[in-house]
């Protein structure tokens, strides 16, 4: 553990784990990315999980620099630093003192352009239940953000932005994706691809759908065989001249729904 890493250096060190099953914020791609980060410290756009991200790293990093014990009013302070201009503006200074154009951070329509925007609506209702980020890594770097090969150079320009992430609802015809390509034809396969991912996720919601519309009336059949059982086994007590507390009854009425309690 990194933790214990940290002990043997004599310094305090804070694990934070973050879900990896879907790509953080909207854009995949190199400048894709950063000018997604630069309206990130603008205050003009800020994803959800990146946000939660930010704030739950930036909070820790505060609070290991002695500088703020609480993590929530950390939050906080780093909020405002973002709404009052000053956390953009270190990061112009950090650019500027590295010798990097401030101007693009002014202006990101200044940062290189795909030649093809693609864009990818959706086919049909749904619920996004899952976005593979591994898969969604890999067209990236298909469409030239990465490498595949050593030799290969690496496109910045290229990309992926996602319109809708996990937990969204989608309506036909809404736009789900805009694929950035240089090239074409590797553009629509992505686009392509694109919509076997649509379909797979269609179908999963469907099936879910299916099962989670079968539970109650499975679930209810089950309480009322339960009662149907007890009067069945409390008539034959009686017939035999047996007794039955109403103890017993209790204990078996509690006992059959804590049996289905997984259902609900």
């Amino acid at each position: 553990k990194m933790e214990v890493l940290g002990e043997y250096a004599s310094k305090e060190v804070k694990c934070v784990f973050t879900p990896m099953d879907e790509p953080i914020g909207k854009a995949v791609g190199n400048s894709l990315e950063v000018i997604e980060a630069i309206n990130f410290l603008k205050g003009k756009e800020m994803p959800e999980d990146l946000k939660n991200i930010v704030l739950e790293l930036g909070s820790n990093m505060i609070k290991l620099a002695n500088k703020g014990n609480d993590l929530e009013e950390n939050k906080e302070k780093m909020l405002e630093t973002i709404k009052n201009g000053a956390a953009f503006k270190k990061f112009e200074q950090m650019v500027e003192n590295q010798g990097g154009d401030i101007s693009y951070l002014e202006n990101t329509d200044k940062f290189e352009k795909a030649k093809y925007e693609i864009k990818f609506f959706a086919e049909n209702e749904t619920i996004i239940k899952s976005l593979n980020a591994e898969k969604i890594g890999r067209l990236t770097c298909y469409l030239g953000a990465g490498r595949i090969k050593k030799e290969d150079k690496i496109d910045m320009a290229v990309g992926i932005v996602l319109n809708k992430k996990v937990g969204d609802l989608v309506k036909t015809g809404d736009l789900i994706a805009t694929i950035y390509s240089n090239d074409l034809e590797r553009g629509e396969k992505v686009k392509k691809e694109f919509s076997e991912i649509n379909k797979k996720i269609t179908k999963n919601s469907i099936l879910a759908e299916a099962i989670s519309g079968c539970m109650g009336p499975i679930n209810n059949f089950i309480n009322n065989l339960t009662y149907l059982i007890l009067a069945i086994c409390g008539g034959v007590f009686l017939l035999k001249g047996m007794d039955i507390t109403v103890g017993v009854i209790f204990s078996i009425i509690l006992y059959m729904r804590n049996f289905n309690q997984p259902i609900n």
